[in-house]
């Protein structure tokens, strides 16, 4: 969850960057009108009125007549021109030019290709990041439908020997002999979320050389999960008609998605720090979030039927722009509350929490209100991009570029602020360390102050009727830096994003050559002894 939180502020990163350059070559550095001005000719006659930000070598700039002579911005003989509301007569025009470069200079031609590197990092960011968030599931439910015929006669089998014959090296606790099991990982064509989850959390832990009999356990889990998905396939193979509906969707749902029952049976395994019933009440909701963005996907038809009654009636009886202001708080907000009411009816109702309703509604209410407090803070981020204004109107790429970005900037950051501290949560709740010290300060109480202090200064720019830029430029920076504090403290550069990604897979590889190595071993040891 953190991995994706931080990722979406990347793209938006990366998205300002390039709009930014895009605006600095095109609008701020090549040669533009920063009034509106108006033209007249010897005798008089208007020849033409231009609103600012008409770039010089556009069609409009050259109805304009401007000439540029000895580095000076000049009108022909006998023209002249009127600045804004003016009557003044001007020739030089060089003080109402901005930019410091013109389009056919050679200094444009070298910046302008620098553009599409920019645009290939936004789509090559924006591509991977939409696949893992809206179509990762779906792409992983369409390969194990392809794959199912392989799966049925090899994979499953292959699978569930590997896991077994792993478990038995697990209760010996000998890191060579699960060193020389993981070694036949990497041959396995068949790995669902929960094998995956278990073998990453393996390899941390030999590399760490800690114990490994945590995961005594939940390897019977993975293996008791491996055969009853084998079992359900193998029935509807012979029978040729599926026990449930929708079958294929959550058998490949079973195999790929961190959500599936087989994964929260995985975690809930795992020995954690969850020695109380409000420690356990914590780990068991906590991983029931995980499924929070199925809820999601149910609650867009009736965001919809709602929000068609609704919007109309607040413009009915709000008046002039009232439905299109309130429209994106309205969508939000209630898409939010009806994902929230559906997945509390369909998981505080579980019998296998009657025991224990008190603890369990405790990290649902803290859940459930950050989660308001999201979709709060976006719908309030969205109205703050709304009053900025018009960004279609003509000059509006110069002037409007930054206080667009500022404000959309302030609702995508503080809304990821909100976002960061319930992934911290749903992670450390389901991994065996559990909540350390350092994954407190930095991933709720740091965002937390971060998002407090930005929502105040909003506020007060609002409520004291101060200057609005000011404090909104504040409450941007208080947001800045604390992504940027995240950055340099490492915990975004070196644990969760790019790098970590690839220093995973030297240490499985080499993991991998170890473990072969040390199969080798014992095949020669058993060898030898054979001799004898």
């Amino acid at each position: 969850m953190r991995k994706i939180t931080v990722k979406l502020v990347w793209l938006f990163v990366v998205f300002v960057i390039y709009f930014g350059y895009s605006a600095f070559v095109d609008g701020v550095a090549v040669y533009h009108l920063t009034h509106k001005m108006e033209i007249y000719d010897a005798t008089g006659t208007l020849v033409g009125s231009f609103t600012s930000g008409i770039l010089m070598g556009s069609s409009e700039w050259a109805k304009t007549g401007i000439i540029y002579l000895n580095g000076q911005f000049v009108l022909p003989a006998g023209f002249y021109a009127t600045i804004g509301d003016s009557t003044e007569h001007i020739t030089n025009l060089s003080e109402y030019i901005g930019g410091f470069m013109a389009p056919t200079s050679l200094l444009y031609t070298i910046l302008t290709p620098f553009k599409l590197v920019l645009v290939g990092g936004v789509f090559a960011t924006l591509i991977p990041l939409t696949k893992s968030i809206f179509f990762g599931t779906f792409i992983g439910i369409k390969d194990y439908i392809k794959n199912r015929r392989a799966n049925l006669l090899f994979n499953y089998q292959k699978a569930i020997n590997f896991t077994v014959n792993l478990k038995s090296k697990l209760e010996l606790g000998d890191y060579e002999q699960v060193k020389a099991q993981y070694g036949d990982y990497g041959g396995l064509a068949f790995k669902p979320a929960y094998l995956q989850t278990m073998m990453d959390e393996i390899a941390d832990t030999l590399i760490r050389e800690r114990s490994l009999k945590i995961f005594i356990k939940p390897c019977q889990i993975v293996i008791t999960s491996l055969k009853e998905m084998y079992e359900k396939e193998r029935r509807t193979a012979i029978s040729q008609h599926p026990d449930e509906m929708f079958f294929d969707f959550k058998m490949g749902y079973d195999y790929v998605s961190i959500g599936s029952k087989y994964s929260i049976a995985y975690y809930k395994s795992i020995d954690t720090k969850a020695t109380t019933p409000m420690r356990l009440a914590w780990k068991l909701f906590s991983l029931e979030m995980f499924r929070f963005y199925i809820y999601m996907l149910l609650a867009i038809i009736p965001t919809i039927i709602i929000n068609i009654i609704i919007i109309p009636l607040i413009s009915r009886f709000g008046g002039g722009d009232a439905g299109s202001m309130a429209a994106p708080s309205t969508i939000i907000v209630s898409f939010f509350l009806i994902a929230i009411i559906l997945h509390a009816c369909f998981t505080l109702t579980k019998s296998s929490y009657r025991h224990m309703q008190r603890e369990i509604w405790v990290p649902a209410v803290i859940y459930y209100l950050l989660i308001i407090i999201l979709a709060l803070t976006l719908s309030l981020g969205i109205n703050g991009v709304q009053n900025v204004g018009s960004i279609v109107a003509p000059g509006t790429a110069i002037s409007m570029m930054w206080p667009f970005f500022a404000a959309l900037g302030y609702a995508i950051l503080s809304t990821c602020l909100v976002l960061y501290i319930i992934a911290t949560l749903m992670d450390a709740n389901r991994t065996p360390g559990g909540m350390t010290t350092k994954l407190m300060v930095d991933g709720i109480i740091l965002p937390a102050i971060a998002w407090l202090a930005s929502t105040g200064a909003n506020f007060i720019g609002v409520l004291a009727d101060l200057n609005m830029g000011l404090w909104s430029g504040i409450a941007f920076l208080i947001v800045c830096v604390f992504w940027i504090y995240l950055s340099i403290s490492g915990l975004l550069l070196n644990n969760i994003v790019f790098p970590s990604k690839k220093q995973k897979l030297i240490n499985e590889k080499r993991l991998a050559r170890e473990g072969l190595a040390a199969k080798d071993k014992q095949d020669q040891q058993t060898s030898s002894h054979d001799k004898k």
